[in-house]
């Protein structure tokens, strides 16, 4: 039995010795890693190259990012993984309830002081997603994709139908009357539908309305101008079927993402508008030149233009910030990452000073 054990013990080692000889090459070896709980999606990849070359440029230091979309906006995983001493060094959330969930975890860092200091506070965006990373007074991350959602057309819908263009003072009014000629029966029975998506809670703010009182303290959806609003979101669906409802666009729409979902049943023949940010060009960009390097003609030739408006003007903004894991071991690197992120230059001269070439114009947008 002891020649067993031994033959055993013996093997082990070898097969130990022989997993150390081939271990793979770790080529950064010495270099500062930072890990990123983010989406998998080009966008990041270009992202990343930009920062390693802008930190490289200012601070004279390689480092290299390392996405983790596995416990991407999974709160729980990040927290648990955190506060284990595992977590990753920087990771992406939306909202003021994500970040809510975050400062009172006790795991992602107060950047308040630096922040002013480096030049990434939050005068640096726009008010309405200051909520998403600020905190009690206090700043926890900055936003790593801000958008503003804006009404997004297919021209070619709009030049079959001999109709003008959606124009950035259209009102609902206006809205209705290209709708009326947009939405139909298609000959295989399945209907095309003038816009795919709205948001309700906007059109009550755009016809002078409010969700609650100024303290938060009740609500007041009862008033009139909230009703009318509301009312005439219901009849967009059920009265003209300008918009499809819930059921016919989950029978549509596939999985979520930046890469699928809403963003893809939109490109199908159903669709002539929609509610969207510019996150969403990603794929269809992707898609568009994959095309144009087999020399075939560009799918999509969309445009956009603010929201319809009833009465006051609303848009809705949103923002996913990127927050530091506070036991990181690598926080002063990961607030290099927050201070890169607002960095001021405009994107074309940024990427012809920071990158060897540039990625071209989207050509799956035409203003």
């Amino acid at each position: 039995m002891k020649w067993v054990f031994g033959g055993g013990f013996l093997l082990a080692m070898l097969l130990s010795l022989l997993a150390w000889v081939t271990r793979p090459v770790d080529h950064f070896a010495g270099v500062v890693q930072l890990v990123w709980a983010t989406d998998d999606n080009p966008a990041r990849q270009e992202q990343i190259a930009l920062f390693q070359a802008w930190h490289l440029r200012h601070y004279g230091e390689q480092i290299v990012v390392r996405t983790d979309p596995t416990i991407y906006m999974s709160e729980d995983k990040i927290v648990v993984q955190s506060l284990a001493g595992v977590g990753p060094d920087l990771f992406d959330y939306f909202s003021h309830v994500s970040l809510e969930s975050y400062v009172k975890a006790g795991i992602i860092v107060d950047v308040t002081d630096v922040a002013r200091e480096k030049g990434f506070a939050p005068e640096q965006v726009w008010d309405g997603v200051r909520p998403s990373f600020v905190y009690g007074g206090r700043q926890y991350g900055f936003p790593d994709n801000t958008c503003d959602y804006a009404l997004i057309y297919k021209k070619d819908f709009f030049d079959q139908a001999k109709l003008p263009y959606p124009n950035v003072d259209m009102t609902w009014s206006d809205f209705m009357k290209l709708a009326d000629k947009l939405s139909r029966k298609l000959p295989n029975g399945q209907r095309q539908f003038a816009i795919m998506n709205i948001d309700t809670k906007a059109m009550v703010a755009s016809n002078g309305a409010q969700l609650y009182t100024p303290r938060g303290t009740h609500c007041i959806l009862d008033s009139p101008e909230a009703i009318e609003a509301l009312q005439f979101a219901y009849d967009l669906s059920h009265k003209y079927h300008y918009l499809p409802t819930a059921g016919d666009l989950a029978s549509q729409a596939s999985s979520g993402g930046w890469g699928g979902g809403t963003a893809n049943t939109f490109t199908t023949p159903f669709y002539a508008m929609r509610m969207g940010g510019r996150y969403e060009f990603i794929a269809w960009q992707r898609d568009t030149q994959a095309l144009l390097e087999h020399g075939k003609a560009a799918p999509y030739h969309f445009g956009v233009v603010p929201m319809p408006r009833f009465k006051i003007p609303y848009g809705i903004v949103g923002s996913r910030a990127t927050g530091i894991n506070r036991n990181s071991k690598q926080v002063k690197y990961a607030l290099r990452f927050l201070e890169f992120l607002p960095f001021r230059q405009s994107p074309a001269v940024f990427r012809e000073r920071y990158r060897p070439r540039s990625p071209g114009r989207n050509p799956a947008f035409t203003s």
